[in-house]
């Protein structure tokens, strides 16, 4: 039998969970706009409603994104990883280049 190394399996689950051209863009939205309701992302993104929940879900079971309802709606942000300790990386240095790279090449196109 393998010894399964926990921090491993973290990392292999977190990979996962990135694995997902909706959810980065999720990540992307809330990284830019820190926090934002369903109905927000579903327009930013131009996703069905069904699609964009259950791709917030996976993340947040993830412990990435948090969330906060008002009254009928529920906003979404990135957990501050320095405060929560949930994560075993701190995502956003992670997923910093990325984004700026995807902005980047955004601007470019937008000339």
């Amino acid at each position: 039998m393998v010894a399964v190394d926990r921090n491993a399996l973290n990392y292999a689950r977190l990979f996962v969970t990135l694995g997902s051209v909706v959810r980065l863009k999720i990540l992307k939205y809330l990284y830019n706009k820190k926090e934002a309701s369903v109905s927000e992302i579903v327009y930013e993104l131009r996703v069905n409603l069904p699609l964009v929940s259950r791709h917030l879900t996976v993340l947040k079971n993830a412990h990435i994104l948090k969330y906060r309802r008002e009254k009928n709606r529920i906003y979404y942000s990135i957990i501050d990883t320095k405060r929560e300790r949930r994560m075993p990386v701190d995502l956003l240095k992670v997923l910093k280049p990325y984004f700026l790279a995807v902005e980047k090449n955004n601007q470019r196109v937008g000339k």
